[in-house]
């Protein structure tokens, strides 16, 4: 449900701000500056741009949006986690962290450079990255991509 807010000239869409004159996002694609597998970076580039396109009504423009996200995936390890009593672990960490820029043409006092984005999953020891490495890519996604949103469009 929309609610046009005419005295300041924004509306909210679920709790997100966006002033009226933002129509247009551009999300350049993501750098890769790790060692993630080499599809992970188009990966962050492609969910991001859906989940835009999904949670507002701007429209994908190639580049110049009024809106504007660009970056690199700087970080993808994996640790271990919850040692046993044999010094071994029951479980691994898969973390991915993002820095990313963003500009909001129309109020750049939203805009920021180099913010820092990370998540993580975690899997059994049981289990080798190789085999889980899909769902936890997807997993942590999921997340990183919620909070990129609400740290860029939303004001909760």
């Amino acid at each position: 449900m929309s609610m046009c807010l005419t005295a300041c000239g924004i509306y909210s869409l679920s709790g997100i701000n966006l002033s009226p004159d933002v129509k247009t996002i551009s999300v350049a694609n993501i750098s890769l500056e790790t060692g993630a597998p080499p599809y992970a970076a188009q990966l962050v580039t492609d969910r991001l741009r859906t989940y835009f396109l999904q949670n507002t009504n701007l429209r994908l423009v190639n580049s110049g949006g009024d809106i504007q996200i660009s970056g690199s995936m700087v970080g993808y390890d994996v640790s271990s986690i919850a040692p046993t009593s044999n010094n071994q672990s029951a479980q691994n960490r898969l973390t991915i962290r993002l820095k990313l820029d963003y500009t909001n043409t129309k109020d750049e006092k939203q805009s920021f450079k180099d913010q820092q984005f990370s998540d993580f999953c975690d899997f059994e020891n049981t289990k080798t990255l190789n085999q889980v490495e899909n769902t936890m890519i997807n997993c942590i996604l999921d997340k990183i991509e919620l909070n990129v949103f609400n740290k860029t469009v939303a004001t909760w």
